[in-house]
């Protein structure tokens, strides 16, 4: 379960096997999500069975406290302000309104990356220049791409429940070969599609070993998968990849490419990640109903330009 070793050479041939770069057309900015056509989208809603759902969101709006946590640094904190609150002894009509503020990218917020979240070399999905993205948001591969929300099949892989532990270790990252093992220790499998849902046991591990565990002097050190899961998503056509963690096993850096997942998903699969998903009650709710497939929907919002948006996917059993 120790991570392969790579070259970058090695890498970027990789990234160049599993490119979905004209697949769709040279102007296609959806990515893998044009795998989720009408069949799949009425498939997954027939997934459904016992009618529960469950959040899969995490943000903490509260006031920072000091110091902070592993998940509150390298990225500002969330906001959370009343703007109004209205007289509760006055008679008739009072409102309380307020503000929120939030940066999605980082470890503490559950977010749906854009394709333009992360380029290579100058270059974003499908070939096009990293330079659409500029100071007034991007012009291409937004997380506009998603404004009908995204709705498919979610497929839960559970890890830990495989390796017989709480959580996965950050230096023992997930490899292909457990993919498969997992899905079929569960009775799964994956159509083109769907959405794979990845559990690495995060909450489990700040809890046994505390929120400073998440960061080393290499930077964030989380759980995720290892390179050779690229070629499996390529294969399996999975349309979205969703994760308790970052996707990536961290520190990662193979020469000049840092967070080979997130380059090659989303530079070269076109595939969208929704990162820090809170996926313990999904988790629950599958062990008990022994099921692991579910309806999955992740609604962003409209961000003119944006790079991501804070949202909370659903899951219904």
């Amino acid at each position: 379960m120790t991570a392969d070793v790579w070259t970058e050479h090695a890498l970027r041939e990789l990234f160049a096997e599993i490119s979905n770069w004209g697949r769709w057309g040279a102007q296609d900015e959806r990515g893998t999500l044009n795998l989720i056509d009408a069949d799949v989208v009425r498939e997954a809603v027939a997934s459904v069975r016992a009618g529960v759902a469950v959040g899969c969101g995490s943000i903490d709006l509260a006031p920072p406290k000091l110091p902070l946590t592993a998940a509150q640094q390298g990225a500002p904190a969330a906001r959370h302000a009343m703007i109004q609150i209205g007289n509760a002894e006055a008679p008739g009509t009072a409102l309380t309104t307020d503000y929120v503020g939030v940066a999605p990218h980082g470890p503490g917020t559950t977010h749906l990356d854009a394709l333009c979240h992360v380029s290579l070399d100058g270059r974003l999905y499908n070939g096009r220049p990293a330079s659409v993205v500029g100071p007034n948001g991007a012009r291409a591969l937004t997380v506009g791409t998603a404004a009908d929300g995204i709705t498919t099949r979610g497929v839960l892989v559970d890890v830990p429940a495989l390796r017989g532990a709480p959580y996965v270790d950050p230096d023992q990252p997930v490899t292909a070969a457990e993919l498969d093992a997992a899905l079929a220790r569960q009775g799964s499998a994956t159509r083109p599609g769907d959405a794979l849902v990845l559990f690495v046991g995060r909450q489990a591990r700040r809890d046994a070993e505390g929120p400073g565990c998440e960061r080393t002097d290499d930077g964030a050190h989380l759980a995720g998968l290892d390179i050779d899961c690229l070629r499996w998503l390529r294969a399996h056509d999975v349309a979205l990849l969703v994760a308790d963690s970052g996707s990536d096993a961290l520190p990662r850096r193979v020469g000049n490419v840092n967070l080979p997942i997130h380059v090659g998903t989303l530079v070269f699969l076109g595939l969208p990640l929704v990162d820090n998903a809170d996926l313990r009650a999904v988790v629950r709710t599958a062990r008990h109903l022994g099921r692991y497939e579910f309806l999955l929907t992740v609604a962003p919002l409209r961000i003119d330009g944006g790079t991501a948006s804070p949202v909370n996917p659903v899951a219904v059993f």
